[in-house]
């Protein structure tokens, strides 16, 4: 593995943990939002950021090659790295990033179980809102996200594998060999 591809792999470990922290920070940017009286600009401001950080996660998933060359002097771009396979450095990163997802849906979602268990208590005076329901449906997506990052590690490669030879000519056409 030269340090490039290297590079690249961390560009493409950031575009995942960032297209997460979009997924679930939006909703909370739009709670906070819709609780401000007459700001009808505020959610168009807060949709064009949100389209252009996407942009953003778009771009560096679909070019890291280009900016590991940006990134490193030209003299260490093709040398050597005594690393595992590449495989192994994915799989290893997306567990990671599953075990830190894991690590914000789970405290998110016993405080969201507290939260309606005080709801439900005989003689609350408070019930829940809608963002309350919102947030619970976020951390499940979290959870589930964080479960397949740490368990589909291997389908995650098989995913990132067809997009380096999705368009080539030398791309396999059929998936089953024993035809």
């Amino acid at each position: 593995m030269t340090c490039k591809q290297f590079v690249a792999l961390g560009v493409r470990l950031f575009c995942v943990w960032f297209a997460i922290y979009l997924m679930t920070g939006m909703t909370s940017y739009w709670i906070a939002i819709s609780r401000q009286p007459h700001n009808e600009s505020a959610g168009t401001i807060l949709l064009a950021a949100i389209a252009v950080f996407a942009l953003i996660v778009v771009l560096l998933w679909l070019f890291p090659l280009t900016v590991a060359r940006n990134l490193l002097p030209r003299s260490a771009l093709d040398q050597s790295i005594a690393v595992p396979p590449h495989e192994q450095i994915e799989r290893a990163g997306f567990c990671l990033m599953g075990l830190w997802l894991l690590t914000h849906a789970l405290p998110g979602l016993v405080f969201d179980a507290v939260i309606t268990h005080l709801y439900h208590y005989p003689g609350a005076t408070m019930e829940l809102r809608p963002q309350d329901y919102a947030a619970v449906a976020e951390h499940l997506v979290e959870l589930v996200l964080a479960l397949w990052l740490l368990f589909g590690a291997r389908g995650l490669r098989g995913l990132l594998a067809w997009t380096h030879s999705a368009g080539s000519p030398s791309a396999r056409v059929d998936s089953n060999p024993e035809e």
